[in-house]
C-alpha cells in the first residue's frame, strides 16, 4: 500500500488525513485537534457515534506495551501521543526491524515547544512528512509543518551540501566557485550555515536531503526562517543526491527508473526512509553500466564531463551518451531539476 489514510468522524467533527510514507509526526499546541483525534479514536471502539475508516487497522501505542504490540502487529498504524519513547534506541530497532516486515505505519502526536523530533536521531524521516491540523468549519486535514516556498533569487554566494563525496563533486563542477560542503553531514548543517553567515554571506543555498533531515528541521528552521539581513534558501523537495541523479536524462530513460518513479509511494515504502530507497534503486540501475555510481565512492567524470572527452573505446560499450558541450545542461534540461543551471553562485 503506498498511502494510507486515517478518517474520523461524528455528527461535528471530521478528521480527513493521508499519509505517504511510514513515519509521521503531528505538531501542535493545545487546542490544534491533536488531543481530540486520539480521543476520538480512543472512544470509537464503544461509541457508534464515531465512525473510523482507515487503510489498516489503529493501534493507540502504550509505554507499557508498545514493544511488544510492534513485534507482533501486522498490517496496522500505531499512533503515539506525546510519548519519551521515540527518541530511544529500542524504539528506532523496532522501526527499522518491524516497519516493513510487518507492514507498519507509525504517526507521532507531538507537541509544538517538545523536544520529540530534536532527539529522534536515531530515526530517518521526512521534513515532508511532519505536519499540523488545518481546520475549517470541524473538518481538519494534515498540511505541512515546514511548507518552505520555492526561492526566487537566482545568485546565492554560496551554496552548502551535506555531501561529503559525490554530491560535493557534482556540485563542485556544475558551480565551479562557492560550494562549500558540510564535512559532518546532517549534524552540521546548522553551525556550517550560521558560519557562512558570520564569514559576510548574505544568499545561502542549503540542500539537505529533505527525506533524512526530519529530526534536524526544527533547529534549523528556529535559526535560519527569518530574514535577519540574510536569506537562506532550501530545497525541500530536494530528498537527496541519489534522486537528483535518477531524475537526470542520463538516468531517467532506464527502464527500471522509468517504472519505479512513475509509482514512487509503492517502491520507496518498502524502506523506511526513501533515502535509503533512492540509494538502492541508483544502484540496481547502474550496476552494469560504465556510467555506475557508488554511494560513498568517488563520482564517475559521466556525471559532470561532457561525453566527447571520454575514451572511444569506452564510448562504444555505453548505452549513455549524451549529446552537447556542457554536460549539466545535457543532464539537467527539461527535468525536475533544470532550474539549476539558472541559479549563478559566487
Amino acid at each position: 500500500m503506498s498511502i494510507i489514510k486515517l478518517d474520523v468522524r461524528d455528527d461535528n467533527i471530521h478528521f480527513e488525513l493521508t499519509f505517504d510514507r511510514r513515519i509521521n509526526f503531528i505538531i501542535g499546541n493545545s487546542a490544534s485537534g491533536k488531543t481530540t483525534l486520539y480521543n476520538m479514536l480512543g472512544s470509537s471502539r464503544e461509541d457508534n457515534d464515531i465512525i473510523v475508516d482507515t487503510t489498516y487497522d489503529f493501534i493507540l501505542a502504550a509505554v507499557d506495551t508498545y514493544e511488544i504490540m510492534i513485534r507482533e502487529s501486522k498490517d496496522a498504524i500505531f499512533i503515539f501521543d506525546d510519548l519519551d519513547v521515540i527518541s530511544s534506541a529500542s524504539f528506532s530497532e523496532l522501526v527499522k526491524k518491524y516497519g516493513i516486515n510487518n507492514n507498519l505505519w507509525f504517526i507521532i502526536m507531538s507537541r509544538e515547544d517538545d523536544e520529540s523530533l530534536n532527539e529522534a536521531k536515531r530515526l530517518s524521516f521526512s521534513i515532508n512528512n511532519i505536519f499540523k491540523l488545518s481546520s475549517e468549519n470541524g473538518h481538519y486535514i494534515n498540511i505541512k509543518y515546514y511548507n518552505y516556498s520555492f526561492p526566487q533569487i537566482k545568485h546565492y554566494d554560496k551554496v552548502l551540501i551535506e555531501d561529503t563525496t559525490s554530491g560535493f563533486d557534482f556540485f563542485s563542477n556544475l558551480y565551479k566557485q562557492g560550494v562549500v560542503c558540510s564535512t559532518s553531514g546532517k549534524s552540521t548543517i546548522v553551525d556550517d550555515t550560521q558560519r557562512l553567515i558570520n564569514e559576510g554571506n548574505k544568499n545561502i543555498l542549503v540542500l539537505f536531503d529533505s527525506a533524512a533531515f526530519g529530526c534536524h528541521i526544527s533547529k534549523f528552521d528556529a535559526y535560519f526562517s527569518d530574514d535577519n539581513g540574510f536569506r537562506v534558501s532550501v530545497l525541500s523537495f530536494y530528498e537527496c543526491f541519489e534522486e537528483l541523479l535518477l531524475r537526470t536524462n542520463l538516468l531517467n530513460r532506464l527502464p527500471m527508473v522509468t517504472k519505479e518513479l512513475s509509482r514512487l509511494t509503492d517502491y520507496a515504502n518498502n524502506f523506511i526512509s526513501w533515502e535509503n530507497y533512492f540509494e538502492d534503486l541508483i544502484k540496481r540501475a547502474t550496476e552494469d553500466k560504465m556510467y555506475k555510481y557508488n554511494h560513498s565512492g568517488v563520482l564517475r567524470t559521466c556525471y559532470y564531463e561532457p561525453c566527447m572527452k571520454c575514451n572511444p573505446n569506452i564510448m562504444e560499450k555505453c548505452d549513455g551518451t549524451l549529446d552537447g558541450n556542457n554536460k549539466f545542461e545535457s543532464l539537467l534540461k527539461d527535468t525536475k531539476y533544470e532550474f539549476l543551471l539558472d541559479y549563478l553562485v559566487g
